[in-house]
């Protein structure tokens, strides 16, 4: 996968998370959050401390297989996004979460956008998979937005350690191909 560096959108800014305080800080926050977190499988959120994050970044950029990114506006984080990569199966992940503030401004469309549109750009990935809750309506038209399509539905336990503090989801498995967002991306052009 080609190193990411930043991406820039109409009104965003996508940049890898640095190993700092600051970029720590937002991401414990982002974690805490209980209505970002409940989707995710964490009703309460997640408490983990400013320096396990940096930590995390740090070895997450020395393994290279995935991306931590920050989402700005205006210099101002609100919201992160994952890209990851299986060179065996040339698909690639995305995550997106987003402070409860800037929810229904359609900055998850963007990110989401521009995460497809990079991955196809700077790999050889086949598609770009998501797996939203079933109950998450707003991360599901952020999928089809992009073209995703539903694969199907599975469900997904927690390991017995962590049962206290978590709750098992039911999500979809979305994926956009290379070929239909080709598709979809020349017939915007042809218009």
């Amino acid at each position: 996968m080609k190193n990411f560096y930043r991406i820039k959108t109409e009104r965003l800014v996508i940049r890898k998370i640095k190993p700092c305080r600051q970029d720590a800080k937002f991401i414990s926050l982002l974690w805490k959050n209980k209505r970002v977190m409940k989707f995710v499988g964490f009703p309460n959120g997640i408490d983990e401390k400013e320096e396990k994050i940096i930590e995390k970044t740090k070895n997450r950029q020395k393994r290279g297989d995935e991306y931590h990114l920050i989402v700005e506006l205006n210099g101002k984080a609100i919201g992160e996004a994952l890209i990851g990569y299986n060179k065996e199966s040339k698909i690639a992940e995305t995550d997106v979460k987003i402070m409860p503030e800037f929810w229904g401004n359609g900055y998850g469309r963007e990110i989401k956008s521009a995460l497809v549109k990079w991955i196809f750009k700077n790999t050889d990935s086949k598609g770009v998979k998501a797996t939203p809750n079933v109950k998450n309506k707003a991360s599901i038209k952020m999928q089809e937005s992009v073209g995703g399509k539903r694969i199907k539905k599975m469900h997904f336990s927690f390991p017995s350690d962590m049962k206290s503090f978590t709750k098992d989801l039911d999500c979809y498995v979305y994926i956009v191909y290379r070929e239909d967002w080709e598709k979809k991306q020349n017939s915007k052009l042809v218009r």
